[in-house]
């Protein structure tokens, strides 16, 4: 049961990370794609794009991933009610497009690697002109929660698919194990699309790069 909550703890995370930032927008006026997985392939006709997933993980349905996000809102902001109702209008903003990992959930592994694909309306908002802007909206946000998570000093830019992305590197402790990710923002079709993913070892790094390398847009 341990292993099981230390998994998802650290997918939490990831998954509220794009609840953060834009809690002040309206409500999301058309109605995005939601993308389809064919084998390990998904696509999305709305951003364009598409990511190749190894045949073996597992891709969670609408339901679990929706779970998820309600957990992880429950875990950052734990009392602070600033903080929860925050979450909340973001999250009426937010689409959980993909989730995805190496184990099924509650497997005994030590940690369980994650990707994840969010996007976030913005509606056009002046404060974000770039993937960066929400990055650092996000990590100020973060860092009021419980988590106390640490930051990687400076943000990066990376190349995905032929599109610039932003990023920033998170790092959780918990008791057991350092959690690392990489949060991937950029700005298209009005919305902020990050891409994120979790980690403890190299190995897991290299895997995910993988994944990352396997991303295409149209």
């Amino acid at each position: 049961m341990e292993k099981r909550l230390k998994s998802r703890f650290s997918v939490c995370l990831a998954v509220v990370f794009a609840l953060t930032a834009a809690a002040a927008c309206g409500r999301k006026e058309d109605k995005i794609d939601l993308g389809t997985i064919k084998g390990s392939v998904y696509k999305n006709s709305y951003f364009g794009f598409s990511v190749r997933l190894p045949d073996t993980w597992q891709i969670q349905d609408n339901e679990t991933r929706q779970m998820l996000m309600t957990q992880g809102r429950r875990i950052t902001a734990g009392s602070d009610k600033e903080i929860q109702e925050s979450l909340d209008a973001s999250a009426l903003q937010t689409v959980n497009l993909l989730t995805a990992f190496q184990y099924p959930l509650g497997s005994a592994v030590g940690y369980n690697p994650a990707f994840l694909v969010v996007a976030e309306r913005i509606n056009n908002d002046a404060r974000f002109s770039r993937g960066r802007d929400y990055l650092l909206a996000s990590r100020s946000m973060l860092e009021k929660s419980l988590l106390k998570p640490s930051f990687g000093n400076n943000l990066l830019s990376e190349v995905l698919g032929g599109v610039s992305f932003d990023i920033m590197e998170v790092k959780l402790k918990t008791d057991r194990l350092t959690v690392q990710q990489r949060h991937y923002a950029t700005i298209k079709k009005g919305y902020v699309l990050v891409v994120s993913i979790s980690y403890t070892t190299e190995r897991e790094l290299q895997l995910l790069k993988g994944v990352l390398q396997s991303v295409k847009f149209h």
